[in-house]
């Protein structure tokens, strides 16, 4: 625990500063995560499920990577 978190060395502020920064991490994530509940059904899925969701994701992000670099990719809107 000490050399993980008290001998470590803290990154600079403008590492981890998303101020006005076109891409926002958190952002991408929060999505994510939204949709692997949505698709569950549920906050708590199951360990077997969420490996399951999981896996989805991967397989849709790396689909969406193929396209970029193809540049094929369209933006789309979901419907609500």
């Amino acid at each position: 625990m000490r050399k993980q978190w008290m001998d470590s060395t803290m990154p600079d502020v403008q590492e981890w500063v998303v101020f006005k920064q076109s891409v926002r991490m958190d952002n991408d994530t929060d999505g994510c995560h939204r949709d692997i509940k949505r698709r569950a059904g549920t906050c708590h899925p199951g360990l077997c499920l969420l490996i399951h969701l999981m896996k989805v994701w991967a397989d849709f992000v790396h689909l969406q990577v193929q396209h970029v670099s193809y540049k094929t990719l369209k933006r789309y809107h979901r419907k609500m």
